[in-house]
């Protein structure tokens, strides 16, 4: 039984509240990752980085980045993910798991912890098959929505 309630225009205003959050995350990131390249003395791939959501929402991940001045294609995928919340809570898709299994090592998440529509931290997960869903003794996995297909 659940015995959470919510009127439709409470959730879609929070959904809405959720989608700014995430552009505003998505764009720190962005900021973030320029930066990062930039003191590796990779300027010329900083300003290469793309910001895959704004073109493909289902691509798997958000931001393609290089890890070096060395790369030449890129060589990492960033999913950002945000909350509110101190404590690191956040929904992953389907497609997104399989990208990062994928990927490996070239996937990562990169966490924004927000106060509002600010962003107060950072942190940073790469290949989260590994360092997240299989690490049990820091995280809990809950399954909260499942698929249904007729066959």
């Amino acid at each position: 039984l659940y015995s959470k309630t919510q009127s439709l225009d409470k959730f879609l205003e929070k959904k809405f509240e959720d989608a700014i959050r995430g552009s505003i995350a998505e764009r720190y990131v962005l900021d973030y990752e320029k930066k990062r390249l930039e003191g590796k003395q990779a300027k010329q791939n900083a300003d290469k980085i793309d910001l895959v959501s704004l073109q493909n929402v289902y691509a798997g991940y958000d931001i393609a980045s290089f890890d070096s001045n060395e790369s030449v294609d890129f060589d990492r995928f960033i999913e950002v993910k945000s909350s509110q919340s101190y404590k690191i809570h956040f929904f992953i898709s389907k497609n997104e798991i399989n990208k990062a299994k994928q990927e490996k090592n070239k996937y990562w998440i990169y966490y924004v912890e927000m106060n509002g529509r600010k962003p107060v931290n950072l942190k940073i997960f790469q290949n989260p098959i590994e360092t997240i869903i299989k690490n049990e003794k820091e995280y809990n996995i809950e399954y909260s929505q499942l698929e249904i297909i007729q066959k």
